[in-house]
């Protein structure tokens, strides 16, 4: 690709590309995404629809929190079942709430731990008056209990 043509003007993702410089030489060039400045509002708000329908559905009791979160992570019930070490039938059968009552707390804190979120986060979702709030969790040395920061989310 050309250097004129690998260019983007897009300065919150940046990257380096291996591109022919106009002298023939072959350098690398630090430039914009063209996916992220072009696409990422597209992709963003998708994730928020996203979201917001599997809270709806996690709320209403369509769906357990394991639904909820293989749903916004991209995950299959095989994927999940892999590495929880339990059957992709058991996942699935989780994935309805009836069932996902019955789960034992190491299975419950195994799912946690693939989601990336702490064991609290799949009985509880923090929310605030202009709708859910964004919270940071520090590990502790038991893998039981998180500490967690309100509004710190990212932090």
């Amino acid at each position: 690709m050309k250097e004129k043509d690998a260019f983007v003007e897009y300065g919150d993702h940046q990257m380096v590309m291996f591109v022919e410089k106009d002298d023939g030489t072959y350098g690398s060039m630090r430039t914009g995404s063209y996916m992220a400045a072009n696409y990422i509002d597209d992709f963003w708000e998708k994730m928020r629809n996203l979201e917001k329908m599997c809270f709806e559905r996690l709320t209403s009791g369509e769906f357990s929190p394991v639904a909820y979160y293989m749903m916004l992570k991209d995950m299959t019930p095989a994927d999940v079942a892999a590495r929880v070490r339990e059957r992709a039938g058991t996942v699935r059968k989780h994935m309805e709430p009836k069932h996902f009552g019955k789960v034992k707390l190491e299975l419950a804190r195994r799912y946690a731990e693939v989601f990336g979120v702490p064991l609290a986060d799949l009985f509880q979702v923090p929310i605030g008056p202009e709708g859910r709030v964004e919270v940071a969790h520090e590990a502790t040395a038991n893998p039981f209990v998180v500490l967690t920061k309100p509004g710190e989310a990212g932090a």
